[in-house]
């Protein structure tokens, strides 16, 4: 049962997230790789901003569930890492989920970007993917 109405409706629209996600890998490559590509439109477009725009969020989930399919967002992804707190998170969880195509991306992140944020971010989802395997 939902706590209140703010987890009903996140619920829903998660729940209809997935099933369009779903419905697009049905539909095969060609379509999944032009909703990576229009993900990376919204992210590109939110991170413009200095907050984290609603749509955020929402974006980085449906990357996440293309898994391996959204590795070419995996540069746009890195340059998450250095957002708030939860953004960060989201995009780092996006990053294990697409998997081993994303470790030289976040090798050269860890070992060379700037932001300290990136760098310390980037190492432990670089760990935490060689751990799995």
């Amino acid at each position: 049962v939902f706590e209140n109405t703010r987890d009903f409706w996140a619920q829903i629209i998660e729940d209809a997230q997935r099933k369009a996600v779903e419905r697009i890998k049905v539909m095969g490559s060609t379509a999944v790789t032009q909703a990576v590509s229009r993900l990376q439109s919204i992210l590109r477009f939110t991170s413009d901003f200095t907050y984290s725009s609603t749509s955020t969020p929402g974006a980085l989930r449906a990357l996440g569930q293309f898994g391996p399919a959204a590795q070419p967002a995996v540069p746009l992804l890195v340059d998450f890492l250095d957002r708030d707190e939860s953004v960060a998170a989201m995009a780092a969880d996006v990053l294990q989920k697409i998997g081993p195509s994303a470790v030289p991306a976040l090798i050269t992140a860890a070992a060379k970007d700037r932001r300290k944020n990136v760098r310390n971010r980037a190492s432990e989802i670089v760990k935490a993917l060689q751990v799995r395997q």
